[in-house]
């Protein structure tokens, strides 16, 4: 974790008051320590004019990044498809605070969970509506890009689908899962995607001929790529936990070889509900759900590996008081975390516990918000080099305000993990950068030996590692292994003295945008060409002595010259970073007239776009922000200075023009009154004449 994400944790932590006596073992005292600094709960993101937030879903990336999914809907609205009620989207890089979320999709749509691909591309599925009945369907938000595509039907029938269930392989297919009453009963179905967009045929998760309804499917991802599926299952009429598992040699084809179903919960006879299953990143599965029977019961089940079969359930928790809502549970970096809800006079409240034996700790309440009650519909997502983050849906302690019923809000509450013992590896050779790892999520570092051979796959996010390109160093770390992204995570690192001293020079840098870090822009050395990577960082390696031009360019925008770079022999060139100008919306070099009124043209539209370079501040729509982005650069043109200052910022607008005065077009670089009935007029041009023409302010400084 970064010294400042730390900083910010322990500011705003809390000293939780601890239930009964922990388990004796030494790392049992670890957690009890660590597990008291569950931080303040704080708001997700603060909602758009006042909507209720409600039905999150919770990712977590092999970057330290997080993804969250929820339905919006308007205060006061009952059903969870009622009208106007949208799915949103919202990203936090690693040790970064939450970017602006984006829209899904909008309408009646509900029930989201998120995942990402081996590309890093996006993936979303939710309920929508079909032919009157709830159908799954799914949207993208691929690499670079600023909003999601239009939603499709993963599989289009005449018949009820919910709760839907997702997750992604190494090879880059995801694979969808859900309820589907195209029978007599409920059955669980299955779909994947391919990597060129296409979903096969579903085919059912369970035996055929199983009878009673199948429910509230979810999926799980092991190391070794097989997919495993746990449910609520009411053959015998009774309902149980039932698992399904289909092996890695399967995905191909059409995908319908599951395996036969196991039961899970073989120690009880009560009802059982809520299941969900996580793989632990260490080729181990754990199982959870809530057993009716006996008051109500947390149970927990595993799966040391997928030869094996599953392990015994076991109670995890017995509540004292209140009875048990649904739970969720994440898993990661060789653990499992359980949170679940329990009902209070007033609400509801939230608390969370380690699955594992060795770990076993009373539950903490993760919740405490004076302000907020009724804690409900969470969702756990757990790093295995940061924080077990959850999230959850809840009430005002003042439900109506002067009549006025008061919206659910997202809070978000995390919890520093505590250290696991991994064996550490050191290794050595020269260091390069690698824009984009396959399966992980973000960019790293590679090792080189010394004959050229590529060596471990490298990633830190404590260890500053970019003042080293192009070095020979020695790295200790220790190794890392979920869902196929296999890397030595570095612990600490230091330059040495080369075996096989190099006679060439490398050069690496960092660009930027007014919005921050670049990622997939061009950067051209001489002959040599590379894109940055999500940190906006390049890297060209092995260059003959020489003096080199250097250009950079990124998609939407002017590119940069840097003129001549100077390199000598066993050189490591920093080069200064560089700010980047979007605005060059037509791709004709030049920010103009041409490409405001592309903007105007899609003045509040939302994606996905068929100019997604109008969407310049990369929000998912195009509205007021993105029409005074251009006016602000209007007549500058390619190549630009490199520069670590932007050539105009929207704070140097001018807006102290006379009120009466107005113009045949923005003046360059400025914006002000007089161009607003201009901008309007190209509006009103590009729009059709059914459509209203946008009521702008009177000045840049007005919302």
């Amino acid at each position: 974790m970064s010294r400042a994400l730390w900083s910010w944790v322990a500011a705003a932590s809390f000293a939780a008051t601890l239930f009964g006596s922990l388990q004796a073992d030494e790392r049992a005292v670890v957690l009890a320590q660590d597990s008291s600094r569950w931080s303040f709960p704080q708001p997700l993101v603060e909602s758009a004019s006042g909507r209720g937030q409600e039905e999150v879903d919770l990712w977590v990336d092999h970057a330290g990044g997080l993804h969250a999914v929820w339905q919006e809907r308007s205060a006061g609205t009952a059903a969870s498809n009622a009208p106007g009620a949208s799915i949103r989207y919202a990203h936090r890089p690693w040790a970064r605070t939450w970017l602006p979320p984006i829209t899904v999709v909008s309408g009646p749509a509900a029930a989201p969970v998120v995942v990402l691909d081996s590309d890093g591309a996006v993936h979303v599925l939710f309920e929508l509506p079909l032919l009157e009945r709830a159908a799954i369907a799914h949207a993208v938000m691929r690499t670079n890009e600023s909003s999601f595509s239009k939603p499709e039907y993963v599989d289009a029938v005449a018949a009820p689908q919910w709760k839907p269930a997702l997750v992604a392989d190494p090879w880059g297919r995801v694979h969808a899962a859900w309820t589907d009453l195209r029978g007599e009963n409920a059955d669980l179905r299955h779909a994947m995607r391919e990597p060129d967009g296409r979903w096969t045929p579903s085919v059912l998760v369970h035996a055929a001929h199983a009878p009673g309804d199948q429910r509230d499917i979810d999926l799980a991802m092991n190391v070794s790529g097989d997919l495993h599926a746990i449910w609520r299952d009411t053959r015998g009429r009774r309902s149980g936990i039932f698992a399904a598992r289909l092996p890695a040699g399967s995905h191909v084809g059409r995908g319908d070889a599951w395996w036969p179903d196991e039961s899970l919960a073989r120690t009880v006879g009560g009802l059982q509900r809520s299941p969900h299953v996580v793989a632990d990143g260490t080729g181990r599965l754990v199982a959870a759900w809530v057993d009716e029977g006996d008051g109500g019961t947390v149970r927990v089940a595993s799966r040391p590996d997928d030869a094996g079969p599953w392990e015994l359930d076991r109670i995890r928790y017995r509540p004292a008081r209140g009875a048990l809502l649904d739970i969720a549970l994440g898993g990661g970096g060789g653990r499992a975390f359980v949170a679940w809800g329990e009902t209070r006079d007033p609400g509801a409240r939230l608390y969370g516990a380690w699955v594992d034996e060795r770990l076993a700790d009373e539950p903490l309440r993760l919740d405490r918000a004076p302000a907020l009650i009724d804690a409900r519909r969470q969702a756990v997502a757990l790093d295995g080099l940061g924080a077990v983050t959850a999230v959850w849906d809840s009430f005002p302690d003042r439900p109506t305000v002067e009549g006025v019923s008061q919206p659910r809000r997202l809070l978000l509450a995390s919890l520093p993990l505590p250290p696991v013992n991994r064996a550490q590896l050191t290794t050595s050779g020269w260091l390069q950068y690698v824009p984009s790892l396959h399966n992980c999520h973000g960019d790293g570092y590679q090792l080189l030996a010394c004959d050229g051979t590529p060596g471990l796959t490298v990633t830190s996010r404590n260890q500053r590692l970019d003042a080293m390109l192009g070095g020979f160093v020695e790295i200790d770390g220790v190794t890392m292994g979920e869902n196929a992204c296999r890397r030595l995570e570095v612990v600490a690192a230091r330059v040495k003295s080369a075996p096989c001293p190099r006679d060439t020079a490398s050069a690496s840098g960092v660009l930027f945008d007014d919005q921050g870090p670049v990622r997939g822009a061009v950067v051209r050395l001489g002959p040599l060409s590379t894109v940055t990577g999500p940190t906006g960082r390049y890297f060209f390696d092995r260059l003959p002595p020489d003096r080199y031009p250097i250009t950079a360019t990124m998609a939407c925008g002017l590119s940069i010259d840097g003129g001549l770079i100077p390199l000598r022999a066993g050189q490591r060139m920093q080069i200064a970073p560089a700010i980047l100008t979007r605005g060059d919306v037509n791709a004709d070099g030049r920010i103009d007239v041409g490409d405001l009124s592309a903007v105007a043209a899609r003045f509040r539209r939302s994606g996905p776009l068929d100019v997604p370079c109008t969407d310049l501040d990369r929000d998912g729509g195009v509205d007021l922000d993105d029409l005074q982005h251009i006016s602000a650069r209007l007549g500058l043109a390619s190549p630009l200075a490199w520069s670590q200052q932007a050539p105009l910022a929207p704070d140097q607008l001018d807006a102290t023009m006379p009120a009466g005065a107005q113009s045949e077009g923005p003046t360059p670089g400025v914006l002000d009154r007089r161009d607003m009935p201009w901008i309007a007029r190209q509006i009103e041009i590009a729009l059709p004449t059914s459509a209203a023409v946008p009521d702008l302010p009177d000045s840049p400084g007005k919302p």
